[in-house]
């Protein structure tokens, strides 16, 4: 089963994944962040990618900044969020086993 919601967006730049996140608690959980297809605006064009490799384990606080503090290009960007608990304990083991 696959859990998940998408969004088409204006094409354009903005904070759209920020506005998005707003209603929800982001800081709250940690974050997979795919590197896919996003840019940084600077100087009104495209700069570096948002995300510029994939990022297994993202503080919340950490991509609430990222996403409500730039104005980025989205032609499409992965989040998937994990509760801190969970994923604190699945490195926890992944540490153990190694």
């Amino acid at each position: 089963m696959i859990r998940g919601i998408s969004f088409e967006i204006p094409n354009q730049y903005g904070r759209f994944l920020g506005d998005i996140l707003k209603p929800f608690d982001t800081e709250e959980y940690s974050w997979r962040v795919g590197g896919e297809e996003s840019y940084l605006i600077v100087n009104g064009t495209l700069g570096e990618p948002l995300f510029p490799e994939e990022i297994e384990c993202m503080e919340g606080k950490t991509l609430k900044s990222i996403l409500e503090e730039n104005d980025y290009y989205l032609i499409f960007q992965d989040l998937r969020n994990f509760l801190l608990v969970i994923v604190n304990l699945y490195f926890w083991l992944l540490i153990v086993l190694t």
